[in-house]
């Protein structure tokens, strides 16, 4: 990237960026998808987790550093593993792999609510000292 800094506009350098996450999302969901076999149920199960980590990764390092395109496709790939759980697990898997599915989506997505949380708690300024002339609520208020 520091090559095309020179030549490329800022917006065209976040789409190669954007490319290359969904690239190598995939690469890595061919790798996973060959390494348990494609027909597996597990295969799903565990491609299900790893779009929702992905997403999950991407939303808090987005917050963290302050980066909105980070933290919108994290958003957008979060969003992808549940429309794969409506679409596709809930009509292919077996009630195990359905359940295992639901759960470690679920888990991932409550612990990605509780990272914002703190991350929000951490980001906003402190609140400092009232200003001069505000004695705060008053009992006449």
């Amino acid at each position: 990237t520091y090559l095309a800094r020179g030549w490329l506009a800022s917006d065209q350098i976040a789409v190669l960026y954007a490319a290359g996450g969904v690239v190598g999302l995939f690469s890595l969901s061919v790798a996973l998808t060959q390494a348990l076999g494609a027909s597996d149920q597990s295969t799903q199960v565990t491609l299900s987790a790893c779009w929702a980590l992905v997403g999950l990764a991407g939303v808090v390092l987005g917050l963290r550093h302050r980066v909105a395109a980070v933290r919108v496709g994290g958003l957008c790939l979060l969003y992808a593993a549940l429309a794969k759980l409506a679409l596709f697990d809930l009509r292919e898997l077996d009630s195990l792999s359905r359940a295992a599915s639901f759960v470690l989506v679920g888990a991932l997505a409550l612990g990605g609510a509780f990272a914002y949380q703190r991350l929000q708690t951490r980001m906003r300024p402190e609140a400092s000292a009232a200003a001069p002339g505000d004695r705060g609520p008053t009992a006449s208020g």
